[in-house]
Formats: C-alpha cells, sequence, structure tokens
C-alpha cells in the first residue's frame, strides 16, 4: 500500500507541473494510468514505479521533448525527496518503538528485582541494604539468588539505584535514557 501510495503522489506531483501544457499533463495522466492497471500488480518496489513513470512519458505524442526532458528530470527529483522523507519518517518511527522496548524492558527488569526483594525479605525478614547483596547469602530460609545479575542494569545500562526508606518500603529507581538520576525520563518504582 505505501509503493503504491508513492506512486500515486509522484504522479500527482509531475501532473501538477506548471510549465507542461494541458494536453501533456491529461495525456501522461491516462497514460500513467493505463500502465498500472495493465500491468496488474498493485504492490511493486518503488523503482519499478519509477521505471513505469519513465515509460509512460516516452509513450505521451502529446508531450514535446523538452517537456518530456523536464518530466524525467523532475521524476528524478520526486522520487530522491520521496525516498528520503520515507526513511526520515521509518526512522522515527524505528527509534520511538526501540524507545519504548527499553522502557518496558526497564519495567521487567524492576519487577524482577522487586520480587527477589520480596523473597529474600521473606527469608531473612529484612531488605538488603544494596541491591548487590541479593547475591551474597545472609543466613536464614535464604535460596537465593533470586535474579541475574544483569537485572541490576536497566535497557539503557545504568545500575538501578536502590534506596531503602524503612522496614519494608524502598525505592528503585532507574535513570531512563538519559543516564542521569533525577530527571523525567527517570523509572521510578516505589514500595
Amino acid at each position: 500500500m505505501f509503493r503504491l501510495f508513492a506512486f500515486l503522489f509522484i504522479c500527482t506531483t509531475l501532473f501538477a507541473a506548471e510549465d507542461l501544457s494541458d494536453e501533456c499533463k491529461y495525456s501522461l495522466e491516462e497514460k500513467c494510468k493505463k500502465g498500472l492497471v495493465k500491468s496488474g500488480e498493485s504492490i511493486l518496489p518503488l523503482s519499478k514505479y519509477q521505471a513505469k513513470i519513465i515509460a509512460c512519458i516516452e509513450k505521451v505524442p502529446a508531450c514535446t521533448p523538452e517537456e518530456k526532458q523536464r518530466l524525467r528530470a523532475g521524476l528524478k527529483t520526486e522520487f530522491q525527496e520521496f525516498y528520503q522523507k520515507a526513511q526520515d519518517e521509518l526512522n522515527k518511527e524505528n527509534t520511538k518503538y526501540e524507545s519504548q522496548a527499553a522502557e518496558m524492558e526497564t519495567g521487567s527488569r524492576q519487577m524482577r528485582i522487586k520480587s527477589a526483594l520480596l523473597m529474600h525479605y521473606h527469608a531473612v525478614q529484612r531488605l538488603p541494604s544494596r541491591l548487590e547483596d541479593l547475591f551474597e547469602n545472609p543466613g536464614g530460609d535464604w535460596n537465593g539468588p533470586y535474579l541475574r545479575r544483569g537485572d541490576l542494569i536497566d535497557a539503557w545500562g545504568t545500575p538501578f539505584r536502590f534506596s531503602p526508606t524503612g522496614a519494608k518500603n524502598y525505592e528503585l529507581v532507574s535513570a531512563g535514557p538519559d543516564k542521569i538520576f533525577g530527571t523525567q525520563d527517570d523509572q521510578k518504582s516505589p514500595r
């Protein structure tokens, strides 16, 4: 669907060219429509659409050689601009999804740490003073470690900050994408 949209967008731009005669524009539009329908293919690589438009341009007797040359040059420019815009949009979407995935992974690691903290608390009746203590046997009914060491680092490569705030309460914070604690993008997980 994206490629068909690209084809139609570029054709529309070419048909709107002010330096073409009306007869040339009309003939070109009809040839392009017929060329697309005749092929029976609604999804082609963009380069094939470009080739189809060039073939249509060459078959239009109402266009002068100068108009055909301007159309070919305009087509090349339009495709280059369209490719660049499409690539920019794709990069924005990828960045957005990568950011969302990192936030979800960080949240998942926070949940695993919270679960390990709860199991540790039930085993020895106190919270550890630091997250690394989850890997050391403090005695009692401890059956740990209850998570992997890699879980102590958020998806952006920064170790979580753990702060006990009471006998059973604590704050678990990721620095977020900027890797700086105390900024708006921090992911907090209080208990």
